[in-house]
């Protein structure tokens, strides 16, 4: 039996997505504050993975079709992007990337004008462990067990440097990915928790979320290889602030749906997340550029506001065109 469509946890996805875009968009205009309440939020996109996965799950699925899925589904569309990202950079550089360029910046996703690709070669690690992930699918206990020991995994590490890394990044945060798992093998109870004590569980994250963020150094994002070379050890205050606003959210985003609202725009963008994670840093990479800088300097609020509204009607109208054109099979090649 098919399990209802939940249009809150979309709206969770496409707010995710529209935070990870913002915190791209930097300007001189706005203080460290702003940054620190939007970056990170790949930890909400990496919980509703690991939410959807579960949810979704299929126990008749193979190991090979699973594989075979997420090669089609995200490994495509990252070449077709990593294409686009070479070639930026070759006629930005006037020279042609070398073999072993290319296959660096496929394996972490950097290493061009790419910007977030890291995220699929970890993404993809994750995935890796589908057999395990599978069996922890009706062993509910047992993944909560490894979920809650994931996630201090989760706060007791840090991205890679550069977010070169994909081991690194993907060790960091599998835990994440399991409290997803976790949470929806646990929604009928998590949903009715959250239903009746939605004030106390909304006030008391918010308060936990400002606490752990004024921990977060203020010097510059720490990473793994920086932690370790420094000799002294601190949890990653900025990831658990996150950890403990995805109920929060969750429950403000099931009273509004609950209560007959429809957020149309984060439905939207939900639904076009990977198209426009693909293809959000090309577009920012313009216009972050000195040519478009001479003519929109970036260090007003009005000129931030204009270029996300410019990010996000270029790429829906592209992910609009390419789904009309293509059908389903646009999904193989621009991640919707």
């Amino acid at each position: 039996m098919s399990k209802p469509f939940l249009k809150y946890i979309e709206w969770f996805r496409g707010l995710s997505i529209l935070l990870i875009v913002l915190s791209h968009l930097r300007s001189s205009a706005l203080s460290d504050t702003y940054y620190y309440v939007l970056q990170n939020a790949t930890v909400y996109f990496l919980f509703i993975s690991g939410f959807l996965f579960h949810y979704l799950y299929k126990p008749g699925e193979s190991v090979p079709s699973f594989y075979i899925k997420k090669l089609k589904r995200l490994v495509l569309p990252y070449l077709v992007a990593s294409l686009v990202g070479f070639t930026i950079w070759s006629v930005q550089t006037r020279t042609i990337p070398g073999a072993v360029l290319i296959v660096r910046s496929l394996l972490t996703g950097t290493g061009n004008v790419n910007v977030g690709h890291w995220f699929i070669p970890a993404m993809l690690l994750i995935f890796s462990t589908y057999p395990v992930l599978r069996a922890l699918c009706v062993r509910r206990k047992l993944l909560s067990v490894l979920a809650a020991a994931g996630l201090l995994v989760t706060v007791a590490t840090f991205r890679s440097r550069g977010n070169a890394n994909p081991f690194l990044n993907a060790l960091h945060f599998y835990g994440v990915f399991l409290f997803g798992m976790t949470t929806s093998a646990w929604w009928d109870s998590w949903s009715r928790f959250l239903e009746r004590h939605f004030w106390p569980v909304v006030i008391s994250g918010t308060l936990a979320f400002t606490a752990l963020m004024w921990l977060v150094p203020s010097s510059s994002v720490l990473n793994m290889e920086t932690v370790i070379g420094s000799g002294s050890w601190t949890p990653d205050w900025s990831t658990a602030a996150r950890l403990v606003m995805i109920l929060p959210l969750l429950a403000v985003l099931m009273r509004l749906g609950k209560r007959g609202h429809d957020l149309a725009f984060l439905s939207t963008v939900g639904r076009m997340s990977f198209g426009i994670f693909f293809y959000h840093g090309f577009l920012i990479y313009f216009l972050n550029s000195d040519w478009v800088n001479r003519f929109l300097p970036q260090n007003s609020l009005p000129v931030l506001a204009l270029n996300a509204a410019i990010v996000f009607a270029i790429l829906w109208a592209f992910l609009s065109l390419a789904k009309k054109l293509l059908g389903k099979n646009s999904v193989y090649l621009f991640g919707y």
